[in-house]
């Protein structure tokens, strides 16, 4: 339901911050069931890992555009430790790629520098 959420508010002519707020608590309450889950309920810990580092790299990008820049920059920590832990035991190409685009996300996903007042 996030996603669709998501969608909806990027799809409009200007962003909807409450669309944006609906998708926000709505990842971030899915991050926190999968990350209270027990990975036995997972075929592979791989998966479960793969759908954090998606649900953490929305979340900070609708933080972001929220201009919660502080919460965004924690959610690209949590998903680069994740994208480290997934590449250094996974050798497919593909995941690797995946965790490489999660990562420069987070590279350039910065607060905007703001000029001094004059």
């Amino acid at each position: 339901m996030g996603l669709v959420y998501h969608l909806e508010a990027a799809d409009s002519s200007h962003l909807e911050r409450s669309l944006v707020k609906k998708a926000l608590h709505l990842y971030n309450f899915a991050y926190e069931l999968l990350l209270n889950e027990e990975e036995r309920l997972f075929e592979s810990s791989l998966f479960r890992k793969r759908l954090l580092m998606a649900i953490l790299n929305n979340m900070a990008h609708l933080n972001h555009e929220l201009m919660c820049y502080e919460s965004s920059s924690r959610c690209f920590s949590q998903l680069s430790v994740l994208a480290v832990e997934i590449g250094s035991c996974c050798s497919m190409a593909l995941i690797v790629e995946e965790c490489q685009s999660f990562l420069l996300n987070a590279m350039v996903m910065k607060p905007p520098i703001r000029a001094p007042a004059a």
